[in-house]
């Protein structure tokens, strides 16, 4: 995927959601989620849209250094039932000092076999199963993570009519990845990239 196809969002002061290029609705409409499309997402505040608080927290901690001056360079999954993906979002504090810009690339995609516990179209029943918001594993129980492909067979998720709703944790390595390195950061009087891949502690 080129540059022309990064999606880019901005954040205002009061974390709500001010600006998406057109390359975001294209993405919510390509992967069946009309409902985050521009209109819908305007005006949203950014901790709305994330469910888990130990997600919420590192967020908050990686906007806390980037409007202390950093610009931040992330890698994670972004997966659908059809395509893996790793994105790299890169995270900047915009010149008036106030608004934040996040802007996504794909660095790789690689298609599979659809699974159907990512479509969007599939009845679901009202258990939960909780997928890192970064490496995309699934959690089997007793925060033992897999890839989606091993977690269906290993919790029997084949039929249509027993599928559980999917909500959004963190896996203990990627916690861990991300808080190591946001606790070794020293802010520097200079914007400087740092990158945070929670993929390589």
């Amino acid at each position: 995927m080129d540059n022309n196809s990064d999606i880019s969002y901005s954040i205002n002061s009061r974390d709500e959601i001010i600006f998406v290029n057109e390359n975001w609705s294209d993405f919510a409409l390509a992967n069946n989620a009309p409902d985050i499309v521009e209109d819908s997402i305007l005006k949203r505040n950014l901790w709305n849209c994330i469910s888990d608080s130990t997600t919420e927290y590192i967020y908050r901690e990686i906007l806390r250094k980037v409007r202390a001056g950093q610009s931040m360079q992330i890698k994670l999954r972004c997966d659908s039932a059809e395509l893996r993906r790793l994105i790299e979002l890169t995270i900047s504090l915009q010149p008036n000092g106030e608004d934040v810009l996040f802007v996504s690339h794909t660095v790789w995609k690689q298609a599979r076999p659809s699974q159907i516990i990512l479509s969007r179209d599939a009845p679901l029943t009202a258990n939960l199963l909780i997928i890192c918001s970064w490496c995309e594993k699934v959690d089997t129980g007793m925060e033992n993570w897999q890839e989606v492909e091993e977690a269906v067979k290993i919790l029997g998720l084949f039929e249509t009519e027993n599928l559980p709703q999917i909500s959004h944790g963190i896996c203990d390595v990627c916690h861990q990845a991300m808080l190591g390195k946001l606790n070794s950061m020293k802010l520097k009087a200079n914007s400087t990239l740092i990158k945070l891949d929670p993929f390589h502690v």
